[in-house]
């Protein structure tokens, strides 16, 4: 509808007018998230909208794929971004699989880590925007995010109480594989009642 194009117009333009010299989003005083992940987001809403050719992607864009960092978050983040546009993401997947823990199956932020539902989350989602199939890597993944799932429903890394936060990441990552394998459904269900609860 009319009314519904307006407000993407006038919310894109918002966003634009929020970027930073360097190109990244986010990095004032009242910012809960990191240059990294704000950037991310704005760059993942702009792909949903479809706003790529918006001046302020390609900038954002660049600046994502100009960080160095190999944890797990700031690996996922550019690998999803990059899947979606199209680009190669080889040498970011091959990074991001050392950080698949060989006990638990799940992924760790660094290196030696044991699998955190966090971790995983990320690292599984990505994984299948970039076209990774391999069950021998994916199969592990889906299976620690099920057995940390909580009898709530939700999810939670540890002895914490479950997390909207944990559960939604969850929710995101599993929802591939709701007709790949057995339980997937039901673990999802769950975490919808948790979230609506």
């Amino acid at each position: 509808p009319p009314a519904v194009s307006a407000d993407i117009t006038s919310g894109v333009a918002w966003l634009s007018i929020q970027q930073n010299a360097s190109g990244s989003f986010g990095n004032t005083p009242t910012s809960l998230a990191s240059p990294v992940q704000s950037t991310a987001e704005v760059l993942r809403a702009f792909q949903a909208l479809g706003q790529q050719a918006s001046p302020s992607y390609l900038p954002a864009l660049a600046f994502l794929n100009n960080q160095d960092s190999t944890r797990v978050e700031s690996l996922v983040r550019r690998i999803t971004i990059n899947a979606v546009q199209g680009n190669n993401v080889t040498a970011l997947v091959a990074e991001l699989l050392t950080h698949q823990d060989g006990t638990s199956g799940g992924f760790g932020e660094l290196l030696n880590y044991q699998g955190a539902v966090s971790d995983t989350a990320f690292a599984l989602e990505a994984l299948t925007l970039a076209g990774v199939t391999d069950a021998n890597v994916i199969a592990p993944a889906v299976g620690l995010l099920m057995s940390r799932q909580q009898a709530s429903g939700g999810w939670a890394d540890g002895d914490n109480v479950p997390s909207v936060t944990l559960t939604a990441l969850s929710l995101r990552a599993l929802w591939y594989y709701r007709h790949v394998y057995l339980g997937v459904p039901a673990a999802l269900t769950n975490g919808k009642t948790f979230l609506f609860s």
